[in-house]
């Protein structure tokens, strides 16, 4: 039985479904190690911090933090230690050298890093991240050379990730396009059936009301949409939920304000939606996407968002440039002129959904470290490949 160690900087409702589904297969032969409890910045936008008394789960202390990461190290060499990105906690490419010298077995999983200069959670981008983007690529070459043919696994988070990985010398034994997994909700009863005949298409926005998610770019096209839908085209209306300041006298017609939707409620609220769209300068994955994949939602996204392979392999909405105002507001009056392409889109939602459940992840993640261990057997297909 194969022991496994997850790093992770903070354990968020991305990682813990999927955590506890391997603590189910692999029982006591998991741990997982936390940087910290939560972070600030997630605390303001709603999230809650999580715990789980299903598997070993540890915070790294404020001080001694050293110590506690040298002694679980120490004590788990026959482990694969499996790090959540490399610089999610600062600390993290510490312990990897360290096991890289200790000939421990190392495996990444990373989002990408934003390739714009945008604030991650800040409403406007500061200098710094000017700064941070140009440096960004030399960092990553550096760790790359550092790392060296030390990786026993890669796990990238999108395909933006996985060419990132190897433009930067990147190398493991076996490299494996992952995901994030999370459960279908139970608050609601299952996915919606065919509406049929529709007078009005229902869309939502879901994120912080920041640059990096595109609000700016959803409402320059929004206004563009509404000039330009014909009087025989069905109609459209957007609903905005999430946190941020923003002036709502110079909100487009057909679009509302609705705040934050209650944590752990997002799958509710999207199931009353014919189609998400999330429209991120950057976004390394996008769990919003999951999770209206999983109600039977399709969904419009930039092809900066990670998710977008999901939608793309399912056909479960549509791709647009990232930042392009024009290809977002075509295919929204394309949508309007001929609603029955939600059909289509909600079809292969319902086609891809049971391939997102943390059991299949759990799986698929297994099978890619057993993979490893034995190059010589073909690697897996992500679960999303599957039919």
């Amino acid at each position: 039985m194969m022991k496994l160690v997850s790093w992770q900087s903070v354990l968020t409702e991305h990682q813990l479904h999927l955590m506890c589904a391997l603590r189910a297969t692999l029982g006591s032969d998991l741990t997982v190690i936390s940087g910290a409890r939560n972070l600030r910045e997630r605390e303001e936008q709603g999230w809650t911090s999580v715990d789980s008394a299903e598997f070993e789960f540890r915070v790294l202390p404020e001080r001694g933090w050293w110590k506690a990461a040298k002694k679980v190290i120490d004590g788990t060499q026959d482990a694969v230690h499996l790090f959540g990105g490399v610089f999610a906690d600062r600390r993290f490419l510490l312990f990897m050298l360290y096991c890289k010298a200790k000939g421990v077995r190392v495996s990444l999983m990373s989002e990408p890093y934003a390739e714009v200069a945008v604030g991650y959670f800040n409403a406007k981008p500061q200098f710094t991240n000017k700064i941070k983007n140009f440096l960004r690529p030399a960092v990553y070459r550096l760790v790359g050379l550092i790392l060296g043919r030390s990786l026993f696994a890669l796990f990238p988070i999108s395909s933006l990730a996985e060419l990132q990985f190897q433009r930067n010398g990147f190398q493991a034994r076996g490299v494996y396009p992952f995901a994030y997994f999370v459960p279908m909700s139970q608050e609601v009863p299952g996915m919606k059936l065919s509406a049929g005949a529709r007078d009005v298409i229902k869309i939502i926005f879901v994120g912080s009301l920041i640059k990096r998610k595109g609000i700016e770019v959803l409402l320059t096209a929004w206004r563009s949409v509404q000039a330009s839908i014909g009087q025989h085209s069905v109609r459209l209306m957007l609903d905005v939920y999430g946190t941020g300041v923003v002036d709502e006298s110079e909100w487009p017609a057909n679009a509302f304000l609705k705040g934050p939707i209650p944590f752990g409620r997002a799958q509710a609220v999207i199931a009353q939606y014919d189609v998400l769209v999330l429209p991120s300068l950057h976004d390394g994955w996008g769990v919003v996407v999951n999770e209206a994949l999983l109600q039977g939602v399709p969904a419009i996204v930039s092809d900066r968002v990670g998710a977008q392979v999901l939608v793309r392999a399912g056909n479960a909405g549509a791709i647009f440039k990232s930042g392009s105002v024009a290809e977002l507001a075509n295919i929204l009056v394309n949508l309007a002129a001929d609603p029955n392409q939600l059909e289509g889109w909600a079809k292969g939602a319902k086609r891809i959904a049971p391939h997102l459940n943390p059991t299949v992840g759990a799986e698929y993640l297994l099978a890619c470290l057993d993979q490893a261990c034995n190059v010589l057997h073909a690697a897996p297909l992500p679960p999303w490949t599957r039919r």
